[in-house]
């Protein structure tokens, strides 16, 4: 995992990337009315593959 999130995450940006991932389930991944269809991380999300089976 070290290695992904190094490749991944500029040095250094790491607080910046944590919080864009926290806004960016904030809005799309709302209880009530989630936007799965239009999610862009759809097919590596593990709640909707969860839901699937």
């Amino acid at each position: 995992l070290w290695v992904l999130s190094e490749a991944l995450i500029p040095r250094g940006k790491g607080y910046d990337f944590n919080q864009a991932l926290m806004d960016f389930g904030a809005m799309m991944c709302t209880a009530r009315k989630p936007t799965c269809l239009l999610c862009p991380m759809r097919n590596i999300c593990l709640t909707i593959s969860s839901d699937e089976k």
